[in-house]
């Protein structure tokens, strides 16, 4: 028979290391929490800002940013209640990369690229076409195989977000080359 030994008591790693590590990770953790507080109440403060034009008969255009500045200040505001109880966030293992290998610089670039030309073309293309760029572009450079298929995805994507957006919140976006016919 046997017997489990209660009495074990295991000391705590007091090495120079692990309490520098210690004291570092709460004061992270404080810095994260008043950040995303201080960037919430930023936003909430500087929407006030925004102009509301005469012709605007929808969600005036401070709405969306104070409902994400009083949300950034809320989970600021959970963050901080978590660290002041001991909860501190787990780091990752890591995931599953050889970091000797070369990363794929060529994605990189496409969707840099894509994001830039999108800034470019967007007034003289309009903001269905530069959009379904954009969107082709990025998912072409991380890997979409099926040209067509992402084409179609890209091009409804775009105009979706255009009539959703432009028709009905009243918000202006480009039409450049479909101004006739948008």
């Amino acid at each position: 028979m046997s017997s489990l030994n209660t009495d074990h008591h295991v000391e705590p790693d007091t090495s120079e290391h692990t309490v520098a590590l210690g004291f570092w990770k709460a004061r992270v953790e404080w810095l994260a929490s008043v950040l995303l507080i201080g960037w919430g109440a930023g936003i909430v403060i500087s929407a006030g800002s925004i102009r509301i034009p005469a012709t605007v008969n929808a969600v005036n255009p401070r709405f969306v940013p104070r409902v994400v500045g009083v949300l950034m200040v809320f989970l600021g505001v959970l963050h901080a209640i978590e660290v002041f109880q001991g909860k501190f966030g787990e780091p990752d293992d890591g995931e599953d990369i050889d970091v000797a290998k070369r990363g794929n610089v060529l994605a990189v670039v496409v969707v840099a690229g894509s994001l830039v030309a999108h800034a470019k073309l967007l007034d003289f293309l309009g903001w269905p076409l530069a959009a379904a760029m954009l969107f082709f572009g990025c998912a072409t450079g991380l890997g979409a195989k099926n040209v067509l298929k992402t084409l179609v995805i890209a091009l409804a994507l775009a105009f979706a977000t255009y009539f959703l957006f432009a028709k009905g919140l009243g918000v202006y976006l480009p039409r450049g080359l479909l101004e006739g016919a948008l």
